[in-house]
């Protein structure tokens, strides 16, 4: 059990926490209302809300996709293509259970290209553990 705590639940915590978003208080709607304060003026808000919501989609599966390496690794060392592969696989698995579920949300959308970017983010995340040649996080 402790090995399985070490690697494998923190990738499955982020994931929930990913999968915890899939609501509608994490619509569009509810993230550019956030960006109010920043006074950006309304003809770039949605824009800015866009990128903004892209980045997090990036950042998030790079996360995943990093955490997914470390629990496919293990407590061996190195890197393996197989593994790299594997949490990849993995995070865009999540990725299209939280598109599919938003797909029934009323305020949100289920989108492809949400699951081609948040496969982007974690195949990015793979390419810095390769050439950084570091233990991910």
């Amino acid at each position: 059990m402790p090995r399985f705590l070490r690697y494998h639940l923190p990738a499955l915590l982020w994931a929930g926490i990913i999968l915890a978003t899939s609501n509608g208080y994490f619509s569009s709607d509810h993230t550019g209302g956030l960006l109010l304060w920043l006074h950006i003026p309304d003809r770039w808000l949605d824009l800015v809300n866009f990128i903004f919501r892209k980045c997090a989609h990036l950042g998030g599966y790079g996360v995943l996709g990093a955490l997914n390496f470390r629990a496919l690794r293990a407590d061996k060392g190195g890197w393996r293509a197989g593994w790299a592969v594997g949490a990849v696989a993995l995070a865009v698995a999540v990725a299209s259970i939280d598109e599919w579920h938003q797909s029934y949300i009323p305020s949100r959308t289920g989108n492809a290209q949400d699951v081609l970017v948040d496969g982007i983010g974690a195949t990015i995340a793979q390419l810095i553990i390769r050439v950084t040649g570091r233990r991910a996080a």
